[in-house]
């Protein structure tokens, strides 16, 4: 069974259009998120126009198996937002997506078996303290809160968000829905 897990840490989101470049590509656990004034569709498919003109991250490292190395498929990354939510759209490329380990379906599911795509949101920016949002292949979710550092994870905690996924013959793809009364900052 192959289980690839990667993780998401955006400590911090730039809600602008303008930024140093060299800052963006040295900097991989900063991700530039883009104003958008038109409608997301949350279908998994991440088609919209906006998804392919938003700054998009790349150099993930594996977390599990060999940790620090550079991940063995390729994973995107892309922000949005607007007035009300925040968008995040993952593309899991993947060379063999028959062999895709996804067999949960429920909300708050364990997902230490299947293959699942992790965000933390650090909305105080003070590196012990976020919002985890899991999903799988099968759009399967699960949401908690993480305090102290990571000694507390609250899975009890509900939010409110979306999050639609996609499995095509290129891997999985996931598009989240996440409004910003769900956070605090």
């Amino acid at each position: 069974m192959r289980i690839s897990v990667i993780r998401l840490i955006v400590l911090f989101l730039l809600f602008t259009l303008v930024g140093n470049t060299k800052a963006q590509t040295s900097l991989p656990n900063v991700i530039k998120a883009m104003r958008i004034h038109g409608k997301i569709n949350i279908d998994g498919k991440l088609i919209e126009p906006e998804w392919q003109k938003a700054f998009h991250i790349s150099n993930f490292t594996q977390r599990e198996l060999n940790e620090g190395k550079p991940a063995t498929e390729r994973t995107e990354v892309a922000v949005l937002y607007d007035k009300n939510n925040l968008y995040i759209g993952v593309w899991c490329y993947d060379n063999e997506p028959d062999k895709l380990v996804a067999e949960r379906m429920k909300r708050d599911f364990d997902y230490s078996t299947d293959d699942n795509f992790q965000i933390v949101i650090d909305t105080y920016h003070d590196k012990r303290n976020g919002y985890l949002f899991i999903t799988n292949p099968n759009g399967a979710r699960f949401d908690a809160l993480i305090q102290n550092n990571g000694q507390q994870v609250n899975g009890a905690w509900d939010g409110v968000w979306n999050v639609k996924t996609t499995i095509t013959n290129k891997g999985w793809f996931a598009e989240f829905e996440i409004p910003f009364s769900s956070l605090k900052f």
